[in-house]
């Protein structure tokens, strides 16, 4: 396709990959929590079984299916009893048909209405059992219905089975009603889903690019953002030349830049910045000795892309911070570092400031550093966003400017790690 005339097209993609990075240091860019936005939200006990079933099938977990079952029953269990009150109001409801009647008086033609209530019959509970299933997932509703059924008939040797089960399902119905119930279940199938994918968060990696996207869906699926682990990049094309228009003449190479987490068979990785003092950072980072290698942050949605959240006019949306660097550190450690170049100009840059300082508290313990810079008045100023001054700094201010002129911003020299 032939470039458009006055503007400027990147080009002439080569091919850049991974090999000649050392096992340790994807060891720690694996272990990076990277923050996604929920993509189709599932209901949490789905979600949750899901999960059971994939680790289960990698031999990861056996009997997660069960075990899913079981602590969704406790969980039940403590919720009715919290609110027995309430479910026992509900459980009269399900079990009463209310109706309205109609009177016609065959003489005189008048018409009367009364209301009236019955006793619920079996067809109706097992309705109000199947709606149960769409709150609570079909497969636990029904578990749980065997499980209170079974607990009946072991206290009670001469109890009618069929009866049991149909009182089970009522009360199943009843619970399903019940508002803070169905909040509390659906909490704890959460917490249990994330307290998995925590306990076999290194299992899960040892997996297989594709078995692992699929791990990475069912993390999106929450009702709230989700901490993922980054994905090893193997292979990129990325572009090596610039051209304005159609003109040859205007055909310039991209500069390259050496150290990178993924590099071309010869030469360095070309970048085109947006920014005079994006590479005037990098070049500063390059000078550092304990530099093994630096990576350029993807700024669109990959699963080697690293993100926070933030929020901005009430919607949350990600930020996707420039570089991360990858250092030796003392000990011979291993340490990764954000910096990230902010342009403070543009109008969303308080949000993403603040949503790059709450990835900061909640992630800080995997990062040597998260540096947040800015160009002011010619000098390159740093917000050190570990230091829980400056987060605080962060969450009052009115103006990213101010925050940058301030008592806790330093000029940025990149010569100092601060390696903890």
């Amino acid at each position: 396709m032939p470039a458009v005339p006055g503007r400027r097209a990147l080009i002439d993609p080569i091919e850049v990959t991974s090999e000649h990075i050392a096992p340790e240091v994807w060891e720690v860019f694996t272990s990076l929590p990277s923050m996604a936005l929920p993509k189709t939200v599932t209901n949490p006990v789905k979600r949750l079984t899901l999960l059971a079933h994939e680790l289960a099938a990698d031999e990861i977990m056996s009997g997660a299916g069960a075990r899913a079952h079981e602590l969704m029953h406790h969980a039940l269990d403590g919720a009715a009893a919290t609110h027995r009150t309430a479910v026992e109001e509900s459980l009269t409801e399900v079990k009463t048909v209310k109706g309205n009647e109609l009177f016609v008086d065959q003489a005189t033609g008048a018409r009367s209405a009364g209301a009236y209530t019955t006793e619920a019959d079996e067809a109706v509970i097992e309705e109000a059992f199947r709606r149960a299933g769409r709150v609570f997932g079909k497969a636990v509703s029904m578990s749980y219905a065997s499980y209170l059924a079974d607990q009946e008939i072991a206290a009670d040797g001469e109890a009618d089975e069929v009866e049991m089960l149909i009182e089970a399902q009522a009360r199943i119905a009843a619970m399903s009603r019940v508002p803070a119930v169905v909040e509390t279940f659906n909490r704890r199938a959460e917490e249990v889903t994330d307290e998995w994918f925590t306990a076999h968060r290194v299992a899960i990696a040892g997996l297989s690019p594709s078995r692992q996207e699929e791990y990475r869906k069912i993390k999106q699926q929450a009702r709230t953002a989700q901490s993922v682990p980054l994905a090893k990049p193997e292979r990129w094309l990325v572009p090596s030349y610039a051209q304005i228009g159609e003109d040859e003449a205007t055909r310039e190479q991209l500069p390259r830049y050496p150290k990178h987490l993924l590099m071309p068979a010869e030469g360095g990785y070309p970048e085109d910045f947006k920014s005079s003092w994006e590479p005037e950072v990098l070049n500063l980072e390059l000078a550092r000795e304990s530099l093994i290698c630096w990576y350029r942050n993807p700024g669109v949605s990959k699963p080697e892309s690293l993100a926070a959240v933030y929020t901005d006019a009430g919607q949350q949306a990600l930020v996707r911070p420039d570089f991360i660097m990858f250092d030796r550190a003392p000990g011979n450690r291993v340490v990764a570092s954000i910096v990230d170049p902010h342009g403070h100009h543009y109008a969303d840059a308080l949000p993403k400031l603040r949503g790059l300082s709450n990835y900061a508290e909640q992630h800080g313990e995997h990062y040597a550093r998260i540096d947040s810079i800015a160009k002011i008045g010619g000098q390159l100023r740093v917000l050190d966003l570990k230091d829980p001054r400056v987060r605080e700094e962060v969450t009052q201010a009115t103006s990213i400017e101010a925050l940058y002129n301030g008592q806790f911003a330093l000029d940025y020299q990149g010569d100092c790690p601060g390696f903890p």
